[in-house]
């Protein structure tokens, strides 16, 4: 495709997935319909660029000290994908919906899987659902199903499909440290804030910290909010943006209250979000220069390779490196889950 993207900040459109709400019940009278498709696309922008690079003596690289490039090629895809899901897993701090008392230290347990299960239902998310546990999170529900027969899940530490969540666990999941406005009980809107808005005017206390992730609650309205990026409160009103639009009005002076640190269990449908990899522009040409691509045939993960030789420094060059933007298209289709 002559248009993708081979630079680190281009911006690729691509096609979103398409989702229907319901299925058709088929009419005697009048037979069927045709429900119309329309595919809609979004740009993504391809601002992430992880690379690893090592270097290699002659004798390492002719293969008279066996072992190092297989043992740095196994370590330079690890450390890369272990970037990749890092990423990945950040996508979360964008989700401002929850369910329960996301910020309650009590262990996970079975009554919020189903408090999360209804929540999710209610935002027309019924298939293909998973849930991305915190390690803490995963120990929990362990030891709950332990407790009831389910001495499998203890001993291989997988909970497999429990409530219709395909669960998970990723080290990599995130703990969220809450801004110091969490402390704040007086924060309020210092104005309306219209339908629409991405951004609230809120009035704190010099030196709050809204931090990006933190999840804001407004008196008046079931709507819940997350800060989109870090802003450190001033004298007056500051303008503190939010991931998602707001859908009905808010009236100025209603009470806002920042959730504080929790630990952020993801459930979610693969469809909520897009990930975009790009081949970097390959140095075609360049003397002295060998060049490939390899790809990762579950994830689509696409790495580039490039060895060369420095002559100043008497070593070989080898780099893997990957370009790829994250996009979240729909966050209504995630949850963080609470507890009780």
């Amino acid at each position: 495709n002559e248009d993708e993207s081979k630079e680190v900040g281009d911006t690729v459109r691509v096609p979103m997935p398409v989702t229907f709400d319901d299925v058709d019940q088929f009419d005697e009278v009048n037979g069927t319909t045709a429900t119309p498709i329309s595919v809609k696309k979004v740009d993504v922008k391809v601002d992430k660029h992880f690379y690893k690079q090592v270097e290699f003596s002659d004798m390492e690289f002719t293969g008279s000290m066996s072992g190092s490039i297989e043992n740095a090629l196994g370590g330079m895809i690890d450390v890369i994908g272990r970037g990749v899901n890092r990423s990945i897993s950040s996508l979360a701090l964008e989700i401002p919906g929850f369910s329960g008392n996301l910020a309650s230290t009590n262990k996970r347990d079975g009554s919020d899987l189903i408090n999360l299960q209804e929540a999710i239902e209610q935002a027309n998310v019924n298939d293909d659902r998973k849930l991305y546990l915190t390690s803490r999170s995963n120990a929990d529900l362990l030891n709950v199903y332990a407790n009831y027969n389910y001495k499998d899940a203890e001993a291989s530490g997988v909970l497999g499909n429990k409530f219709n969540f395909d669960i998970m666990s990723d080290n990599q999941a995130i703990t969220h440290k809450a801004g110091s406005a969490s402390a704040n009980a007086g924060l309020k809107l210092a104005s309306d804030a219209s339908a629409g808005t991405l951004v609230f005017n809120i009035t704190a206390a010099v030196g709050d910290r809204f931090v990006k992730g933190d999840v804001i609650v407004i008196a008046g309205t079931e709507q819940t909010f997350a800060v989109a990026s870090t802003v450190v409160a001033v004298a007056g009103a500051n303008a503190i943006p939010v991931t998602t639009a707001v859908v009905e009005a808010i009236s100025a002076n209603s009470a806002v209250t920042v959730v504080g640190d929790h630990r952020i269990d993801l459930a979610c449908t693969p469809t909520f979000a897009m990930m975009v990899t790009r081949k970097l522009e390959s140095p075609a040409g360049q003397p002295g220069v060998i060049s490939g691509y390899i790809t990762d045939e579950v994830s689509g993960l696409t790495l580039q390779s490039m060895i060369w030789y420095d002559a100043s420094r008497r070593k070989h060059q080898f780099r893997l490196e990957t370009l790829f933007g994250l996009k979240v298209l729909d966050h209504s289709r995630a949850l963080r889950m609470g507890g009780h």
